[in-house]
């Protein structure tokens, strides 16, 4: 875990750097034994996210709806990148 702090440190100091303090408030980093695989999971789990979150807010249950899924049901190390992105997407481009 050690070889690992001074990477975790330098990620942590830059999204505070870069990011309002209430998208990092409940930020959590751990370390990630998926290895070659830890993209696929993270893009698939975002996917998810982002598919249930429109499709809760469609139905009107924008209690449910949420940025954050709940921890995945195997266990061992997991990476949670933060609960909204740092930045606001970029605007539709404008047509004269």
């Amino acid at each position: 875990r050690a070889p690992l702090e001074p990477v975790v440190a330098a990620v942590r100091s830059q999204l505070d750097e870069s990011c309002h303090p209430l998208v990092t408030e409940h930020l959590t980093l751990d370390r990630v034994s998926l290895s070659a695989d830890a993209g696929l999971v993270g893009a698939g789990q975002f996917a998810l996210q982002r598919a249930l979150t429109d499709a809760l807010r469609e139905v009107g249950r924008t209690d449910l709806a949420s940025d954050r899924l709940p921890s995945p049901a195997t266990p061992g190390p997991r990476t949670t990148v933060g609960e909204q992105p740092c930045h606001d997407p970029a605007p539709p481009p404008t047509t004269r």
